[in-house]
């Protein structure tokens, strides 16, 4: 019995993550399910946690915490603290998470948990014209290595104060192309080793490591253009 009531819970709780719907929506579908395994099967499900006297009383005390009200209010207040982290997470993991994307979801996460009527942008001293060149400065010269020019100088501080013609810089242009287009994550290197042992197998441990590679860049290819499930 008890194992049919779990995996109605489980049915429960797949229905509501599957739907569609935001998770928070699905709390009471998931609050009622829970409730019910409990009530009808409580012995059952104490009887799975084991023998010994310690493993039943956490068994009882975890029980007894889901039956408060408490609970699931203390549940949907953690849920909504932590799905803006979640939510920036996935998207600064993703294989084309450029800085941009980087920039919004900081962005995102300010303006949810910081109190935006008291901060000012205005008062903040690394965002005066001065400091924001001296950063672009140590970035470009990095990067780029080679020095800034008068040029450089004149067209940055025309695009702050948004006026002249930006396109006239090729250099200010090519070197936001370059710096948006860097990927600040491993994610999709981490994937490509993964990717890497599923071909490689102890069956197929004789593959040359440049058929290999091969393979992998095809497999990670028909994946971003088609997705994961075409195959």
């Amino acid at each position: 019995m008890v194992v049919e009531t779990v995996q109605n819970v489980m049915a429960s709780i797949e229905e509501v993550t599957t739907s569609g719907r935001p998770p928070l929506s699905g709390t009471p579908e998931i609050k009622q399910a829970i409730r019910i395994c409990i009530l009808t099967s409580k012995k059952e499900l104490m009887a799975c946690t084991g023998k010994e006297t310690a493993q039943k009383d956490a068994s009882q005390a975890l029980l007894d915490k889901i039956e408060q009200p408490t609970f699931w209010t203390s549940l949907a207040e953690a849920h909504t603290h932590l799905e803006p982290l979640v939510i920036t997470t996935n998207a600064t993991q993703g294989d084309h998470a450029h800085l941009d994307v980087v920039l919004i979801m900081l962005g995102n996460l300010f303006y949810t948990y910081c109190d935006t009527i008291k901060y000012s942008f205005k008062n903040n001293p690394l965002l005066i014209q001065q400091n924001l060149w001296s950063m672009f400065k140590c970035n470009y010269e990095h990067m780029e290595q080679r020095p800034v020019d008068k040029k450089l100088k004149v067209a940055f501080m025309e695009y702050l104060n948004a006026v002249g013609d930006i396109s006239r810089c090729n250099r200010l242009i090519k070197f936001a192309l370059r710096l948006f287009l860097i990927v600040p994550n491993s994610a999709m290197i981490e994937r490509v080793f993964s990717r890497f042992g599923t071909v490689h197998t102890k069956l197929r441990n004789r593959l040359h490591p440049e058929k290999v590679r091969k393979v992998v860049l095809v497999k990670a290819n028909i994946d971003c253009v088609y997705g994961t499930s075409c195959h």
